[in-house]
């Protein structure tokens, strides 16, 4: 990740998001230490399944501010063997930026926002924006501010322009990679206390004026 742009290289990961997923061009490695956008230019990818390891031979460049390896053809793509699927790296939603794109990661925190295909967390350490992509086939849950919601995704980035940089959200490939933890706690405005009943206090004064009157007797 850290090469110049328009470098060859070869790498080898595990898949964390098919081809299906973002669409047939577009899938995702990672290795032991970070993951990385796989762009391919022409022609298909093989069929793969999450934790699938593969060697790709790619060309680094970035688009609007993401890295990633743009792949010539089928010849520079290997398949080496079927892997489990890894387990997401737990970050909290203020480290959703350069240092963990391209990984497979999860965070947890409260609803501060929401969109037409996205939503924004923040534990505390800052907020992410959970994107989701019309490609992937899913639509933004029914979120509300305040609840809490646990997801796990691709760590990517958009940028609009140049010099790129910014962007940065939560890419969700499945529906069951959105859970919701704690739903939003009830609202509730302050009740003046119910005035005491008028026959009822009647009878209590009636009642102390009668232990009035005796109270000289019972002496």
């Amino acid at each position: 990740r850290g090469l110049a742009q328009d470098v060859r290289v070869v790498v080898q990961g595990q898949v964390t998001a098919p081809p299906d997923v973002f669409g047939g061009q577009q899938m995702y490695i990672q290795d032991a230490g970070a993951g990385i956008l796989l762009y391919f230019h022409e022609g298909e990818y093989p069929s793969l399944r999450e934790g699938d390891w593969v060697q790709v031979l790619g060309e680094t460049g970035s688009y609007h501010g993401e890295r990633e390896l743009k792949v010539d053809s089928a010849q520079d793509f290997q398949f080496l063997r079927a892997g489990q699927p890894l387990t997401p790296v737990q970050i909290r939603t203020g480290e959703v930026g350069e240092a963990t794109e391209g990984l497979l990661a999860r965070i947890e925190g409260s609803v501060v926002g929401r969109e037409t295909d996205a939503f924004t967390l923040d534990d505390g350490s800052g907020q992410a924006r959970v994107y989701i992509r019309e490609v992937a086939g899913l639509q933004r849950p029914p979120v509300e501010e305040g609840e809490i919601w646990r997801v796990v995704g691709i760590v990517s980035q958009w940028a609009q322009a140049a010099p790129f940089e910014g962007g940065y959200r939560l890419l969700s490939r499945y529906g069951g990679d959105m859970v919701r933890v704690t739903i939003a706690a009830p609202t509730s405005e302050p009740t003046e206390p119910a005035p005491p009943s008028p026959s009822t206090t009647c009878v209590a004064l009636i009642h102390l004026g009668i232990a009035y009157l005796f109270l000289p007797a019972l002496l």
